[in-house]
């Protein structure tokens, strides 16, 4: 039988913050990251700023992370590993 890994990440926001990080793992709890001494702020839609083409090219916006590290923190379960995020900050950071 083939083998396959589920694997959920769940945030929980408090106002603009996001205060807690749960990752699951084949329907269980593996981790948790708590956040509540400093949460993690979303940048609100209104207050973000455009630039024409590149947001289009950018739908992360690497430019609101100093480091590929904290780029990754948030968008970790959107990439393959840190390698493929650290190469797209790399790449789309001014």
């Amino acid at each position: 039988s083939a083998y396959s890994l589920c694997i959920s990440i769940l945030r929980f926001k408090r106002g603009n913050g996001i205060i807690f990080v749960a990752r699951c793992l084949k329907g269980r709890v593996d981790s948790v990251s708590d956040y509540r001494d400093d949460p993690w702020v979303i940048p609100s839609s209104s207050s973000t700023s455009y630039k024409s083409k590149s947001d289009d090219d950018d739908p992360y916006n690497v430019n609101d992370y100093s480091s590929e590290e904290d780029f990754y923190d948030d968008h970790y379960d959107d990439f393959w590993d840190y390698e493929d995020a650290e190469d797209y900050y790399r790449e789309h950071h001014e």
